[in-house]
């Protein structure tokens, strides 16, 4: 996800101390179209404590006083307000109003790529309304599981590879036949669809898995490796065998992630091998980074453990 992150000081977008009260209850006292259009000029979605000080902004009353004054069904006709800002403080107050269209919202608006700003603390972030909703709609329990399912289809489908990502779609989606042509469609553009693609274990594909992890971008590297943890096939069990030698030396401080997903795919193979080449790994490291290369070791041999493992570390 694309973000636009700035430090604030308490001196923007907040109440003075002096006229704080006054400022307040005129808020308040305004209809429910003024508070509208004054929220639309403000352009800002602003949580209930900005700056440094946390003083309450006078958006986040409109906001307040916006919620007493509408009902389910003015919120619901908000969402389709022109201003996005507008429509992501309709959605929030149906969510806090435990609204019963909450999931139909979402899917209507799940592909709204127009921009909206956020102001929560000292932080200012800009998403799209897509994002938005995605990330109000997760933050509790406000869609159920098979709603979730269909939440990922819809994404998935649409090809948003924020909305992809934030959801951990690749991660989760189930390898069904409906998806497969769909997934290694997109994995020759994007190789982060490898991963997903990786789970249907067919060897068709075991080309374009092999052509990632032969790929000298280390970045691009990644996601054949990633592939591996799903498709463990042995024409893969060379090159990935070279590529952890080659990183002996590579610290986790500077590559935690990649050591990651490199440990956990040559776990997958299950033999004295690969036993071997993390038992290096591990030897090789000196001082923290050595503490840190058993951590990520065990991280792996907990998620997949295996009796010929046993005693490569001695806490497992």
């Amino acid at each position: 996800m694309l973000k636009l992150i700035f430090i604030l000081g308490c001196s923007f977008f907040v109440f003075s101390c002096n006229n704080h009260d006054s400022k307040r209850n005129k808020i308040l006292a305004l209809s429910k179209d003024e508070l509208v259009k004054e929220i639309a000029k403000e352009n800002i979605v602003a949580g209930g404590a900005v700056g440094y000080a946390g003083i309450e902004p006078e958006q986040w009353v409109r906001y307040i006083a916006l919620k007493t004054k509408t009902s389910e069904q003015d919120l619901i006709e908000l969402t389709d307000h022109s201003n996005k800002t507008v429509k992501c403080y309709a959605f929030t107050a149906l969510i806090e109003k435990k609204g019963k269209v909450i999931f139909d919202l979402l899917l209507k608006n799940i592909t709204d790529t127009g921009k909206v700003t956020t102001f929560y603390g000292c932080i200012m972030e800009s998403l799209t309304v897509g994002e938005f909703y995605m990330q109000n709609a997760l933050a509790g329990e406000h869609i159920n599981k098979i709603q979730k399912q269909i939440l990922d289809s819809v994404v998935l489908f649409n090809g948003d590879s924020n909305l992809i990502s934030g959801l951990n779609i690749l991660e989760n989606i189930p390898p069904t036949p409906t998806y497969y042509n769909l997934i290694r469609e997109r994995a020759f553009q994007h190789p982060e669809y490898i991963a997903a693609l990786a789970k249907y274990r067919d060897p068709s594909d075991r080309k374009t898995i092999s052509d990632l992890l032969k790929n000298s971008d280390r970045s691009t590297q990644y996601w054949g490796i990633r592939a591996v943890i799903n498709f463990p096939d042995r024409s893969f069990f060379q090159t990935l065998s070279e590529i952890a030698k080659t990183n002996y030396n590579t610290t986790v401080q500077s590559e935690e992630e990649y050591l990651n997903v490199l440990y956990k795919a040559l776990v997958q193979y299950k033999n004295q091998a690969s036993k071997n080449i993390l038992k290096v790994a591990i030897h090789k490291a000196t001082g923290m980074d050595s503490i840190k290369k058993i951590d990520l070791v065990y991280g792996a041999l907990k998620k997949y453990p295996d009796s010929i493992y046993k005693n490569l570390i001695q806490y497992f």
